[in-house]
């Protein structure tokens, strides 16, 4: 047998609603449930995350009735998140001429096989990467200067940037994973610990 270690908080669950509806069919869920569905649902990973023995019952699965919950977790409180498309070049228009055809062709697939109508066109991209813009794709700077104003807004302790859409050049990628790591997040926790008032070493 393996020997098992803890994660010590390295693994985390990331909750959300998601834009994929093939799965209500796959699990035998109907789509007028949907906001029920996420309550309930939601209701229940929460009581997962805060009691070691769960006794739950709601009205889409089956009931349950004082059951341990293992591994507990490494933390006190539920740490808040943001997810976010993007991608992170040297340069602004770099990241914006890597990421627009992938991306702009997944997201139109995807919207031709669900009926939402118009299509995502190169202006409406760049629109969408501009400072108050849902997509977190542009230079380091950029995308530090993004991060930390939704930290400033919302708070949140997490930043999800889901990079891979419309499977990007491999180098490419691991550039961005790069500027992320060494370049971003240092950035990032330096300024929340001065917004904070905390002493970085």
């Amino acid at each position: 047998m393996p020997r098992r270690t803890p994660s010590t908080g390295r693994a985390e669950v990331m909750a959300g609603r998601g834009s994929v509806i093939e799965s209500f069919l796959l699990f035998g869920y109907d789509l007028s449930d949907y906001q029920e569905l996420f309550l309930e649902k939601l209701d229940l990973l929460l009581q997962l995350r805060e009691d070691e023995v769960i006794t739950w019952q709601g009205r889409h699965r089956a009931p349950i009735s004082e059951r341990p919950v293992h591994p507990r977790p490494q933390q006190d409180t539920l740490p808040v998140g943001i997810g976010s498309h993007g991608f992170i070049a040297d340069t602004s228009q770099k990241a914006a001429n890597i990421s627009a055809p992938g991306l702009m062709a997944a997201m139109n697939q995807i919207g031709r096989e669900r009926g939402w109508g118009s299509e995502i066109d190169r202006a409406q991209f760049d629109h969408m990467r501009q400072p108050h813009g849902a997509l977190m794709v542009g230079s380091p700077a950029e995308v530090t200067e993004k991060i930390l104003a939704e930290y400033e807004m919302f708070g949140n302790r997490r930043t999800l940037i889901h990079m891979g859409v419309g499977n990007p050049p491999h180098a490419d990628m691991m550039r961005a994973i790069e500027l992320y790591g060494d370049v971003v997040a240092p950035a990032v926790r330096k300024e929340v610990a001065r917004l904070e008032g905390v002493t970085v070493g």
